[in-house]
C-alpha cells in the first residue's frame, strides 16, 4: 500500500534529520520526506472519497478534523519532551519508535476502498483546472 509505505517513510527521514551535520545534509531528507508526506496526503483523501461513495455519506470533513487533532496533539508531545529538556534526538527517536510501531499495527489492518465508477465517455484531459466554486 503506497499510504502507508510514504507515512511509514517520510516519518523515519524526518526523526533522521537530527543526526545530519549539517543543512545541506539534512535538506534531501527534508525534500524526500516532503515528497512522501504529499504522497500520503493526496492517497488519504483518494480513499476518504472513495469510502464516503461506499457509505453514501460525506465523511471528509471528519477526516480533516481527526487529521487536525493528531496535529494539535503532536505538538502538545513535543511541548511536553521540550519542558522535559530532551534532547531532539532522543525525543525523535521515541517518536519514530511510536510512530512505526502504531503504523505498523493500525495501516497493516487498513483495506482500500473500491474505485468509484466511472461515467465519464471520452478521455482524460491532459490538465485540470478548478471549478468556479473553488475559485476565491
Amino acid at each position: 500500500m503506497v499510504s502507508a509505505r510514504s507515512v511509514l517513510g517520510a516519518s523515519f527521514l524526518f526523526a533522521a534529520i537530527p543526526w545530519m551535520l549539517s543543512a545541506p545534509l539534512a535538506a534531501p531528507l527534508f525534500f524526500v520526506a516532503g515528497i512522501l508526506t504529499g504522497m500520503f496526503e493526496i492517497n488519504s483523501n483518494i480513499e476518504t472519497d472513495r469510502h464516503e461513495a461506499v457509505l453514501g455519506y460525506r465523511i471528509m470533513s471528519r477526516a480533516h478534523g481527526l487529521w487536525s487533532l493528531g496535529f494539535f496533539l503532536s505538538a502538545l508531545i513535543a511541548a511536553v519532551f521540550r519542558q522535559a529538556d530532551t534532547s531532539i534526538e532522543i525525543h525523535m527517536l521515541i517518536v519514530v519508535g511510536c510512530i512505526m510501531l502504531a503504523g505498523a499495527t493500525v495501516l497493516s489492518k487498513v483495506e482500500s476502498a473500491p474505485h468509484r465508477p466511472v461515467h465519464q465517455t471520452g478521455e482524460n484531459p491532459l490538465i485540470s483546472f478548478p471549478t468556479v466554486g473553488l475559485m476565491p
